[in-house]
């Protein structure tokens, strides 16, 4: 007995008197974290809550780590309970974490949870069957919405005809039609919408009619984006220009598809022609490819990227008919933005922000 209790002394050390060993400069310690918590969370200094949300959840953390190790080697309590309770806590994450996945993080770094027997929604969409029905892009209107932010890239229509009030005169739902993961939005032309989503292990482009909300086509590539921090899916918009549809995926697989029938004109690897493997992609690019195409006369303009350790193309132009390259432009690595077309100081050039730098390109 005598052997046993001094090896439960060199294990656990003795407190003299329960709960005096740093018990207040601990409950100070702690009243610091939590002080710090509040501000994070009342003041948000910097303005942005995801940084706010991250260091607030760091802290506690923290927080949780100061409280053991004075709960275990100076609480004065018995011993038993000293271990107890930390291993408690582990074994409660393991079981959590057991039943339950990080399934995404949000913009603002509030991570959500769901249920590992439960698959993620697209994984239960089967990919869609077009229809009989004829798809002209060829045809446009006033109200055509045909890339992304709309006809010049500046977020804006003109003659909206919306009611001035939602309260006497709410909208009122038309369709709704389920469809797969992703962060695209829709090009509009002629009443039909495009999009880019994920569905299982395939990345699809879909043709939607406008007002049934009815597939009418849909191109399908084998490939999957799925991250913790970016979500699951494509991100970038198609563009509509002439009776073709461009897109590029979160994988960098650009395409030039038949309005009409979705079927490929002509189809660029992105990664391949730029030297890059999934995993160079995947450490130099976490959030996926999200460059919009943009179409500049005869040229579809989209970011190029490269390895952050070897050469890096801020830009590439191809022939929009053909797919031929015409030209590079830059130097610095991609970032999430897309191209625009501006004329600054009466010089018509190709707006784009790189990952450290933004740079105007002549077309």
């Amino acid at each position: 007995m005598a052997e046993t209790s001094a090896r439960r002394k060199r294990w656990l050390p003795p407190v003299t008197g329960r709960g005096r060993l740093g018990g207040r400069v601990v409950w100070g310690l702690l009243l610091l974290v939590v002080a710090a918590v509040v501000w994070f969370q009342v003041a948000n200094p910097g303005g942005d809550q995801g940084f706010s949300n991250a260091n607030s959840m760091a802290l506690g953390v923290l927080m949780v780590i100061i409280w053991l190790l004075w709960f275990v080697l100076g609480s004065g309590q018995a011993w038993w309970m000293r271990l107890a309770v930390p291993f408690g806590l582990v074994a409660g994450v393991w079981l959590f974490f057991s039943f339950f996945r990080l399934e995404a993080v949000s913009g603002n770094i509030i991570p959500r949870f769901a249920p590992r027997s439960r698959e993620t929604v697209d994984r239960r969409l089967d990919r869609p069957r077009g229809s009989s029905a004829v798809v002209d892009l060829l045809a446009t209107t006033p109200d055509d919405f045909p890339q992304f932010l709309g006809p010049d890239r500046n977020a804006a229509i003109d003659r909206p005809r919306l009611a001035r009030d939602w309260q006497s005169q709410p909208p009122q739902l038309v369709w709704r039609q389920e469809i797969g993961a992703g962060w695209s939005g829709f090009a509009v032309v002629a009443g039909h919408a495009l999009t880019l989503e994920q569905r299982g292990e395939h990345e699809l482009v879909t043709c939607y009619d406008l007002e049934t909300g009815r597939v009418e086509w849909a191109h399908a590539i084998e490939s999957r984006f799925e991250s913790t921090m970016a979500g699951i899916g494509p991100r970038s918009t198609p563009t509509v220009d002439g009776g073709t549809v461009y897109t590029q995926g979160a994988s960098g697989v650009l395409l030039a598809l038949d309005g009409a029938t979705g079927e490929v004109l002509w189809q660029k690897d992105l990664l391949a022609e730029f030297q890059m493997t999934a995993e160079q992609e995947t450490r130099d690019l976490p959030y996926g490819r999200s460059g919009s195409p943009l179409i500049v006369g005869d040229l579809l303009v989209v970011p190029a990227g490269g390895p952050s350790d070897g050469r890096t193309v801020s830009l590439v132009a191809y022939d929009k008919t053909t797919g031929e390259k015409v030209w590079e432009g830059g130097e610095e690595q991609i970032s999430c933005a897309s191209p625009a077309l501006a004329t600054l100081g009466g010089v018509e050039q190709i707006l784009i922000v790189n990952e450290s730098s933004a740079s105007g390109h002549d077309p």
